[in-house]
């Protein structure tokens, strides 16, 4: 008889599930057949246990999990119970998992039904296993009572009892386990085709089961990797902390991740996220270990490469705050006034403090006042710097200049302007620099070419002799040394980096240098005094011609013949004729007295004539006794071969000469004698 024709009996049946679709279709296929059907579907565990104890059904049907309820849990403390372990539990649930299935029977469940189910099959099952459930008590019972009947009753229900085993294996089971095994072998592709290494190990470590990634990645087969010796697969560095006996090492009786590198079969390490999972067993103990790794190198490298540019940003921030204080620091420490503007207006936005020492201003007027800076400069110079700085910024070009600023007690002072012009994009947005004061070394400019007028005058009269060649090397050094630093200043700001220290030490130099220069040239000035250069147009060959006449008494004194050779239509220069005159009687006086031993032809050519680069090249050759064998230092300030010689006349003649923008030189004439050539722009502009 099937299921479907059974008449209807009284058996009982207590049902714990949640799912209230499947619920109730179940309810419904057991009570249509006749079943007393008990049902709860929620409630502490004690309560669901006590109401089967108290009902005692013929079997129990129980949901894998519910909100608050394990029913492995249920499974295994029915078992535990002697009042109730007799009774059959069958799993139903809608996870149809091998592993679900497995656990259930090792909790001492007798069957697991995977929904959605088949309705056939689900009273085929439950009859199966009550009428077995049935039968194996009425076995236990008439085994009590085999002293009061026949051994053949005991041997006929061992028969039935046999029979139904075997029927339950053909039928239920087999179909049960046809769709285990079904499962098993997809669960399987699906754990290969999982990236992670999924490993099954016994509750002691040995190894069961290994997914296709882990087996690819180590290069072994399966059989391999069950006898293979874990620790030949992790780092030496991670190898004590990971295996234990050649296995792999399990800790405590808890979920726990952890990270290590595995060797890959190409000889590389490489890091993995391993966590470890126990399965157990209805009495709580663990069966197996469910290992998944997952391969996080790529992680930690660019975890690695986030924190390497975190700290890098962290120390580039702390050296920016640090730099930037430096900066201040030294900003407001430096001699020169550091600013920042906007464009177009020109308004400060940022200027340090040497601002207000050098020009006497609150550096609060000069943030606070639009047109601060056109306001104070000089009037003379306003309107050209104005308009110099408003081109350079336009051309987006970085420029200096120099000019005069009316300080806050009304005095005149020179700056230096060094700008450099910000684009940003396509846009000028700012203009920022470095104003340094000049008006030390202006002053000592000046004072340097007063003081080359009066050892020019001095050298011309003669009237002052070795005096005034002393005063004049006393004024030279301070001089020379204030034109060095102040260069050697600017080379240092001039930089990308500019040297703030550097400079500031060149600059206090200039000051010390230009200072004592500007002591001397005062006292200079009170014992000299003279008309100022007049700067004009003249003829080169008109001013030796002048010469020629003046000396030419002396010449013919000592039988010394003068010859010219004086290029016709040369171009006039500009500059003062007595400078001139003076450094042609230099040259011609010391040609003249070179030849006054010299036994033989005696003659001084001059000879006049364009040069390259629109210059004029004049020379003074003589047949005299030629350069001196220190020909390099004739030139140097006190350098004589005269016995009354003071040795600066060739000195200022250079001076002279490079004022103009020339050069004068010397060197051997032919036959014999010496040549002394010096050359002069034929178009300068004015000098200041």
């Amino acid at each position: 008889m099937t299921p479907c024709q059974e008449s209807k009996h009284k058996d009982s049946i207590f049902v714990i599930h949640d799912e209230t679709a499947n619920l109730k279709v179940l309810l419904t296929i057991l009570t249509e057949h006749g079943y007393a059907v008990h049902h709860a579907n929620e409630g502490e565990l004690r309560l669901q246990l006590q109401f089967v104890k108290h009902t005692l059904p013929d079997l129990v049907l129980v949901d894998v999990r519910m909100p608050g309820m394990d029913g492995y849990q249920v499974c295994a403390s029915l078992k535990n119970d002697p009042l109730t372990r007799a009774i059959p539990v069958i799993f139903i649930s809608s996870i149809d998992h091998s592993i679900n299935q497995a656990k259930a029977l090792l909790s001492g469940a007798v069957d697991y039904i995977a929904e959605p189910f088949d309705a056939e099959e689900v009273l085929w099952r439950v009859e199966t296993h009550i009428s077995l459930h049935r039968i194996r008590e009425n076995l236990k019972s008439a085994v009590r009572k085999r002293t009061a009947q026949p051994v053949t009753t005991n041997e006929e229900l061992e028969g039935a009892l046999q029979e139904i085993r075997v029927l339950t294996q053909v039928t239920g089971r087999k179909h049960a386990e046809e769709k285990i095994r079904e499962q098993e072998a997809e669960l399987r592709q699906v754990l290969d085709l999982a990236p992670q290494h999924i490993v099954v190990l016994g509750p002691e470590g040995s190894h069961l089961y290994s997914n296709q990634a882990a087996l690819n990645y180590y290069g072994l087969t399966l059989e391999q990797w069950r006898s293979y010796d874990a620790r030949t697969l992790f780092h030496p560095d991670d190898c004590e902390r990971m295996t234990s006996g050649g296995q792999i090492k399990v800790l405590g009786e808890s979920p726990h991740d952890t990270e290590a590198r595995l060797l890959r079969k190409d000889g590389k390490y490489r890091w993995f996220l391993i966590r470890r999972n126990p399965l157990r067993d209805g009495q709580g103990n663990i069966t197996h270990w469910y290992i998944a790794a997952t391969d996080v190198e790529d992680r930690k490298r660019a975890d690695e490469e986030r924190e390497r540019l975190l700290a890098n940003e962290r120390a580039a921030f702390a050296e920016t705050v640090a730099a930037q204080q430096r900066f201040r620091d030294l900003v407001n420490s430096v001699e020169g006034i550091v600013w920042e503007a906007d464009v177009p207006s020109f308004q400060f936005l940022f200027i340090s403090k040497q601002a207000e020492r050098v020009l006497g201003y609150p550096v609060e007027r000069w943030l606070s006042e639009p047109t601060f800076w056109k306001d104070h400069v000089h009037h003379d110079d306003r309107e050209w710097a104005l308009q110099f700085c408003q081109t350079a910024t336009t051309e987006k070009r970085d420029h200096e200049f120099e000019y005069r600023v009316i300080a806050a007690d009304g005095s005149v002072v020179w700056l230096r302007n060094l700008v450099t012009v910000v684009v940003e994009g396509d846009r000028v947005t700012r203009v920022r620099g470095l104003m340094v004061d000049l008006t030390n070394r202006k002053q000592a400019e000046e004072a340097l070419r007063q003081a080359q007028l009066d050892l020019a005058h001095v050298n011309r009269v003669t009237t002052m002799g070795e005096l005034t060649a002393s005063l004049a090397h006393e004024v030279n050094q301070p001089i020379a040394a204030t034109v060095t630093d102040a260069n050697t200043c600017l080379r240092w700001l001039a930089r990308d980096r500019p040297d703030v220290e550097e400079a500031r030490e060149a600059a206090s130099r200039v000051v010390k240098d230009a200072t004592r220069a500007a002591e001397i040239i005062s006292r200079i000035r009170l014992l000299f005094k003279k008309g100022a250069p007049q700067r004009e147009l003249f003829e080169v060959n008109e001013a030796i011609r002048e010469m020629i006449v003046l000396l030419r008494s002396e010449a013919t004194r000592y039988s010394i013949s003068v010859r010219t050779d004086l290029a016709p239509d040369l171009p006039r220069v500009m500059g003062d004729r007595v400078q001139l005159q003076q450094v042609l009687m230099n040259l011609m006086i010391n040609g003249i007295d070179a030849m006054k031993e010299v036994n033989g032809t005696r003659e001084l050519a001059i000879k006049s004539q364009r040069a390259e680069n629109e210059q004029l090249l004049v020379s003074v050759s003589d047949t005299g006794v030629g350069l001196p064998q220190q020909a390099a230092q004739i030139f140097n300030a006190f350098f004589t071969t005269k016995a009354h010689g003071t040795g600066m006349g060739l000195r200022i003649s250079r001076s002279i000469v490079e004022s103009y923008g020339g050069r004068l030189w010397a060197g051997d004439n032919s036959p014999r004698g010496a040549s002394f050539c010096f050359t002069l722009p034929a178009k300068v502009e004015e000098h200041e």
